[in-house]
């Protein structure tokens, strides 16, 4: 596995942006890689499956399937036997 993936999941997943800030900025202790390793690795890799499914979210439906026809109101002369 990549040097750049590692790391990637050691410090708990980031977002790809936090990940490129950490190692701009020389966040993590002693750490020879860059945030172009970090680049190519997504390039290599694609995107890490646990981040997908931690940040994506089914969206809820909406009730407007529900009410495709408008409620049929209900008269006084409907409401009586005859």
């Amino acid at each position: 596995m990549d040097n750049a993936r590692k790391l990637y999941r050691n410090i708990g997943w980031p977002s790809e942006a936090h990940f490129q800030h950490i190692l701009n900025n020389n966040l993590t202790k002693i750490c020879p890689l860059t945030a172009e390793d970090a680049k190519r690795a997504l390039k290599i890799y694609g995107p890490e499956e646990k981040t997908l499914k931690g940040k994506t979210t089914k969206k809820k439906e909406s009730m407007s399937h529900c009410l495709s026809h408008p409620p049929f109101p209900v008269t006084s002369q409907m409401s009586t036997k005859t």
